[in-house]
């Protein structure tokens, strides 16, 4: 993406986080970690590392189609993460749709959007799966990440026992703002 695509995407973001804060209150939040109240206090971090993210993304970068993987499920219906991303990603696009109409016409170019939802994707996936990897009740939940991978999966054995049989998940662990913001 050019500097004045992004740059015109980042004038949208205090609509994008009213956006996001209106949808994060549309549904009862699934546990206490969930409330809006609390999840509103990452937008800014999210829309920063989103940022970073697209202006590191290679120019002939071609996102997979539909944007990429969907987010990942949680049986047990206790990540807070899920919900913030669902409207994270329809707040955010809304806001690049925004942000390329406000640009000449030959500055436009639809394929980006799918840059943005791969973006949203790939750190939901972060975020999503590191909470999910400290949740107790993974073990039990029949769509989380461990219990779905294919016996042909990579293995995580870095630094640790080489009989490991720790899946490596999709886009690895790293729940940089989960905690530390």
């Amino acid at each position: 993406m050019t500097p004045r695509v992004l740059a015109c995407f980042e004038a949208q973001f205090p609509a994008m986080q009213r956006r996001w804060a209106e949808l994060l209150r549309l549904e009862p939040p699934s546990t206490p970690l969930a409330s809006p109240d609390i999840m509103v206090r990452l937008l800014p971090v999210t829309l920063r590392e989103l940022m970073d993210f697209l202006a590191c993304l290679p120019a002939d970068f071609a996102p997979p189609a539909a944007g990429g993987p969907r987010l990942p499920a949680c049986d047990c219906g206790r990540s807070p993460y899920r919900a913030y991303f669902v409207a994270a990603e329809q707040a955010i696009t809304e806001g690049f749709i925004y942000a390329q109409a406000a640009l000449p016409r030959e500055e436009r170019n639809a394929a980006e959007v799918g840059k943005v939802v791969f973006a949203i994707r790939h750190l939901a996936h972060e975020e999503i799966e590191a909470f999910c990897g400290a949740c107790v009740f993974r073990q039990h939940a029949v769509n989380c990440w461990q219990n779905t991978r294919a016996p042909s999966d990579a293995t995580c054995n870095i630094g640790e026992d080489t009989n490991s049989d720790r899946p490596v998940p999709p886009f690895g662990l790293a729940g940089r703002h989960a905690l530390s913001a």
